[in-house]
């Protein structure tokens, strides 16, 4: 029986990260008077309150990007009594997580009025959604990346990566598992963990789904396989699960996240780029000696 963690899924074609950019805009008012100091957001700018984890994942799987407007209220202590979307990013994800994001964190000087007294203001600013890119790309040739893992060293799980394709340029062989992905095993339920080893493989293909080939001996855990449109800039404009069989533990689920958003391009035979499809598959399953 295995007891140990499965190890982060770092793919030779990792995304870039998402993050919400800089505002293009802000501005402050008040609700009672001529304020001798507006109101201003703690840190100088609401954008400091958001984090590249706050993107909406089913945002980020759709590539969705845009600015959303913001009308805050402040009351008197500083706190937010009110979020209003004034302009919308075209996206309901986006524009809701926008206002909730600022009701759990923003905070603010409040604004005063001609004697220092604080009063209630409102406060405006555009936050703009973003997803970063790498300008070469990820690789889009294939690749497979497996991880195997079959022991602990004090107290660690220990991995041996196995790579083919484009990810042989990559180093591989023995490895410390991380250590943040101990709790994993829980994710699964006792008739996957009857198996000495855990192998967890990440495969990148053109044209059409590369699965692992698993042995009669093996069991199968789980597989996740997703379907990349991409254009000829080399940009992702969809991403779709085709199949979410079996078990993946959230740590490692969720193809269209783990993938890259942009991709180096590929040329017809008079060198234009031209838009191709590729597919992203996760696979776990639980390996026996023959």
């Amino acid at each position: 029986m295995f007891a140990f963690s499965l190890l982060a899924l770092v793919a030779t074609s990792s995304r870039s990260a998402p993050q919400p950019l800089l505002a293009v805009a802000a501005s402050a008012s008040t609700e009672a008077g001529n304020p001798q100091q507006s109101s201003a957001p703690i840190g100088g700018s609401l954008t400091g309150v958001f984090e590249a984890d706050d993107y909406p994942a089913d945002a980020l799987d759709l590539n969705q990007q845009g600015s959303v407007g913001v009308l805050v209220r402040v009351d008197p202590r500083g706190a937010v009594s009110d979020c209003t979307i004034t302009s919308s990013s075209g996206f309901p994800a986006l524009d809701a997580q926008t206002c909730r994001i600022v009701w759990l964190r923003a905070r603010f000087t409040p604004a005063r009025d001609p004697s220092g007294k604080p009063v209630a203001s409102t406060y405006e600013q555009r936050i703009v959604w973003g997803i970063g890119e790498d300008d070469e790309g990820a690789g889009s040739d294939p690749f497979m990346v497996r991880w195997v893992v079959s022991e602990w060293q004090n107290g660690y799980p220990y991995c041996r990566n196995e790579l083919s394709g484009a990810a042989e340029n990559e180093a591989a062989g023995p490895s410390q598992c991380p250590a943040y992905l101990a709790g994993i095993p829980a994710s699964l339920p006792e008739s996957a963990k009857t198996s000495p080893t855990l192998v967890i493989e990440q495969r990148f293909s053109v044209a059409a789904p590369s699965t692992a080939s698993i042995a009669p001996t093996d069991r199968f855990i789980g597989r996740e396989v997703a379907r990349l449109n991409i254009n000829g800039a080399g940009k992702v404009t969809s991403c779709t699960v085709l199949e979410a069989a079996g078990i993946i533990p959230p740590q490692v689920s969720r193809a269209c996240l783990i993938t890259a958003k942009r991709y180096e391009r590929k040329k017809d035979a008079r060198g234009k780029p031209v838009p191709f499809t590729a597919y992203y598959t996760i696979s776990l399953y639980g390996h026996s000696p023959n």
